[in-house]
């Protein structure tokens, strides 16, 4: 026999050696070969806390059925288990399991903790179990699922959390999982009391985006969604909840303005109305839109209303009811004005607007009056004008008179020169019968010489009257030039 004979012969020794020794580091429980991996099958052995002397060489642990009420801290660990791959903890009346029971634990790759009265987990029980694959955690009482629960754990392929009381999850919950992108995680969900409200859609819509949903899953509640699958095109929405006022508010009003106010939150966001004897108030056409003002605004996830109500009197007194509602629901709260008998005074925003809306009115009146009196200036000038150069027309036309008559004057004037010049006064003419004139030509010749006798007069008579027609025309002609009006 050779050397290198004797030293596989001696390897073979000892494992058979540590392998029976193995099998003797086993408690109450049955130690086996399962599928090439040491086993201890410990199901049924009325435990009630984990053994601390079985073999560390052991790779997976069925604890089943024993009444194991807690894991403490460290529990593995104390017990020399810190290789690990598979525990099993099925029907072990499980209430609680502390944050650091599964520390250290960094090649567990499957857990099963179904059957138990698990209520909650803490966010950072898993966290050191990073290669874990499949986590079962059917049938407890889990509730609630918090944020960061399965942090980094990059190996994570299946979830089992049917039959459980969860009613929410966030979607936070599964954060910080970078394999999700292209690993099968198959989350079974079914058979829980969920809530289908906006705490769950953001979850929902995430899980069948991510085709993450296996079996079918419905809805409890609200009721007008009970039976409905996740898969349904339905809105999870949440009631909206009337923030304020509170209800039996009552509002006294001390100004002729009052402003009632009514904060809602809700997912989706809600609409927020002001109802008054039964009608909304922004829509009811009876309502005077300048005496009812409604201002809505959405800041921070709240829906304000805000309903302001200008020159208040004793008629507005009376319940006003706010009221929101989204596909979750409605809510409503009533509020009471008090109005007291007697005129109010003052005001808030309303009445500022009010004021504003006064001033304009005053200022535009002011520049009709402005404007008015303008034009009534403008008039009295085109009158006055009007009427100076109507003054000037009669004076001119008093002057053109004068200068008629005073040129009349002047032909008087001549006349009596000429009579003074010429003195013979002429005969008056004769008449001549008719018959005189057709009886020959004696009468005729007879006329003839008579006006011929008078047109005689004296040569030096003419002399004289002509200088002086002469003086009398240069002296008119000044006249004339005087009294001649500029165009």
């Amino acid at each position: 026999m050779d050397i290198k004979s004797l030293y596989v012969l001696m390897f073979w020794i000892t494992t058979a050696v540590a392998d029976a020794d193995w099998t003797k580091e086993c408690n109450s429980c049955v130690c086996i070969w399962v599928s090439g991996r040491k086993t201890a099958n410990c199901a049924n052995q009325n435990l009630n806390e984990i053994p601390k002397d079985l073999s560390n060489a052991i790779r997976e642990i069925d604890f089943s059925n024993n009444q194991i009420y807690s894991l403490a801290s460290y529990e593995f660990l104390n017990a020399n288990l810190r290789d690990i791959h598979k525990l099993k903890f099925q029907n072990c009346s499980i209430e609680t399991i502390s944050e650091s029971a599964f520390n250290d634990l960094a090649l567990l790759i499957e857990l099963d903790l179904s059957r138990n009265r698990i209520g909650t987990l803490n966010r950072d029980v898993f966290r050191d179990n990073v290669k874990l694959r499949i986590l079962v955690l059917s049938y407890n009482n889990i509730s609630v699922l918090e944020d960061g629960l399965f942090y980094n754990m990059t190996y994570l392929q299946r979830i089992l959390l049917d039959h459980n009381h969860i009613e929410s999850i966030s979607s936070k919950t599964f954060k910080k999982l970078p394999a999700l992108n292209h690993i099968n995680l198959g989350l079974n969900v079914e058979s829980n009391p969920w809530i289908c409200d906006c705490h769950l859609q953001e979850f929902r819509q995430s899980t069948i985006k991510s085709n993450l949903i296996t079996n079918p899953t419905e809805c409890r509640e609200p009721l007008k969604l009970q039976g409905r699958m996740w898969q349904d095109s339905v809105i999870f929405a949440c009631i909206p909840e009337i923030v304020d006022p509170i209800p039996f508010t009552q509002i006294e009003a001390t100004s002729s303005n009052v402003t009632l106010t009514c904060k809602v939150k809700g997912e989706p966001t809600p609409d927020v109305d002001w109802m008054n004897n039964g009608h909304i108030i922004e829509r009811d056409p009876r309502k005077n839109k300048q005496k009812y003002i409604t201002f809505k605004n959405t800041i921070y996830g709240y829906t304000w209303n805000n309903l302001t109500i200008t020159n208040v009197n004793y008629r507005d007194r009376g319940d006003y009811k706010c009221i929101a509602k989204n596909p979750g629901g409605e809510h409503e709260i009533n509020v009471t004005l008090v109005v007291p008998p007697g005129p109010l005074v003052g005001g808030g925003p309303a009445n500022s607007l009010a004021s504003s809306t006064l001033w304009i009115i005053c200022l535009s009146v002011g520049f009709i009056v402005v404007l008015l009196i303008i034009l009534l200036l403008v008039c009295c000038f085109c009158k006055r004008s009007t009427h100076g150069l109507n003054g000037k027309r009669r004076d001119h036309a008093d002057s053109s008179e004068e200068y008629i008559n005073m040129s009349g004057g002047q032909a008087d004037i001549k006349k009596g020169l000429i009579t003074d010049v010429n003195p013979v006064t002429k005969p008056p003419r004769a008449t001549v019968p008719p018959s005189i004139v057709s009886g020959g030509t004696e009468v005729s010749d007879v006329k003839r010489n008579l006006l011929d006798n008078e047109s005689v007069f004296d040569e030096s008579h003419i002399s004289n009257a002509a200088i002086f027609n002469r003086q009398i025309n240069g002296q008119w002609a000044e006249i004339n030039a005087r009294n001649t009006f500029p165009k």
